[in-house]
């Protein structure tokens, strides 16, 4: 358990999913991300919404919170769940 920790520390999970199993994986993981076209239970459970994939919506996110950290000037909108929508 005690490696578990420390990997987590290190490398923070974060989760892209659109498929109600992976709600599971979004509240065990430090980030999750929702895609837009994702069920509405989906996009309620995650932390962000980011487009659908239809619209690079896999890629705009990794872009945004992985390979940016987050600082990206796009603007993100809260979702009703109180996460955010791009």
């Amino acid at each position: 358990m005690r490696r578990t920790t420390e990997v987590r520390t290190r490398w923070p999970l974060r989760t892209i999913g659109f498929c109600v199993i992976q709600v599971a994986l979004f509240e065990r993981s430090g980030f999750s991300i929702a895609m837009g076209n994702a069920s509405e239970e989906v996009r309620q459970a995650a932390d962000f919404v980011t487009d659908s994939n239809r619209d690079e919506g896999f890629a705009n996110a990794v872009e945004r919170f992985i390979l940016d950290g987050g600082r990206s000037s796009k603007r993100a909108e809260p979702t009703r769940a109180g996460g955010c929508a791009w």
